[in-house]
């Protein structure tokens, strides 16, 4: 996946994110908007807002009400209506779209302790417009990156430690500290969090801010793979194929990497092009080979570029 890619990607997750907030924060509308806008709207509130807003065109006007009934509770403080009526200026939904007036009610939210604002602003300021185009009109801010994804990972939540896991492991932003991508991640990790897990497998794997410990990374690896995890199959795919810390098992290898592929993971689409290639555990096809080194370079891996050159000639 080429950065460009990965950068709408994660823009569309926190988008995801603030809507999941608005479902939740539906349910603990429910009794005051009944009470504000009688009987008509228990429908729409049996269907959750987040999943009525994409329909509004069905009803409109209770939709217009229902956002109009959460802003009331915004103006007065509320920090989860607050993020709401952010998301609602951000995509231009029922309001005029206005990103200044966004970024407002999104940084109010943040403000008043609501973790998930926290988190969007905090990767609105590591991304700045430099990747995210006109969604925002700031460069990179790490500074202010690291502010508020430390207030809201903070408040265990579980993407924010990921991501400061990240700025750490990298030293995107702060001094590149493994001690401290370790605790993160643990964090995320204690919490079920797959790409967590995974991360935390290659830091025992590699002995880098911890002990070394391939037993361990295995295990967190597998724990990672069984939730779908595509680093984890295609690192597990690896070491299967190598014989790395498990007995080698080529078809094994070959099982994690499609998984992986599915998920279009450059490398392990790079790796099934290089057994397609050599005639390795599958019946030799240099078709075959080109077409998944393609899809490889497509996905952001530009190494797989030369064996596809290599195919042509």
């Amino acid at each position: 996946m080429n950065r460009r890619a990965y950068c709408i990607k994660a823009f569309i997750l926190f988008c995801v994110l603030l809507f999941s907030a608005c479902e939740a924060y539906a349910s603990t509308l429910q009794a005051k908007i009944e009470d504000t806008l009688g009987e008509k709207m228990k429908i729409s509130i049996d269907m959750n807002i987040s999943l009525t807003m994409p329909e509004k065109s069905k009803n409109e006007a209770s939709t217009k009400e229902i956002v109009r009934t959460i802003r009331s509770y915004a103006e007065n403080g509320d920090p989860q209506a607050q993020s709401f009526i952010g998301v609602c200026y951000l995509l231009g939904f029922v309001v005029e779209q206005d990103l200044s007036e966004a970024m407002n009610w999104i940084n109010k939210a943040a403000d008043n302790g609501y973790d998930k604002a926290q988190l969007t602003l905090g990767m609105f300021y590591y991304l700045g417009k430099e990747d995210l185009g006109e969604i925002v009109d700031f460069k990179h801010d790490y500074a202010k990156a690291l502010k508020w994804l430390t207030k809201s990972a903070a408040q265990d939540n579980i993407s924010a430690q990921c991501a400061l896991g990240n700025m750490y492991w990298q030293g995107k932003g702060v001094k590149k500290n493994y001690k401290e991508a370790f605790k993160w991640w643990s964090k995320a990790a204690e919490q079920n969090h797959p790409s967590a897990q995974c991360a935390l497998g290659t830091m025992y794997y590699l002995g880098k801010g911890v002990k070394r410990s391939p037993v361990k990374a295995l295990e967190l690896y597998r724990k990672a793979e069984k939730q779908n995890d595509p680093e984890a199959q295609c690192r597990l795919g690896t070491m299967y194929y190598l014989g790395k810390n498990v007995r080698r098992n080529k078809d094994k290898a070959l099982d994690f990497w499609l998984r992986a592929a599915e998920h279009k993971h450059p490398k392990a689409e790079f790796c099934i092009g290089a057994l397609y290639y050599l005639g390795d555990t599958v019946e030799q096809s240099s078709s075959q080979a080109a077409e998944w080194y393609k899809k490889a370079v497509e996905d952001g891996y530009k190494e797989a570029q030369e064996e596809l050159d290599k195919l042509s000639d």
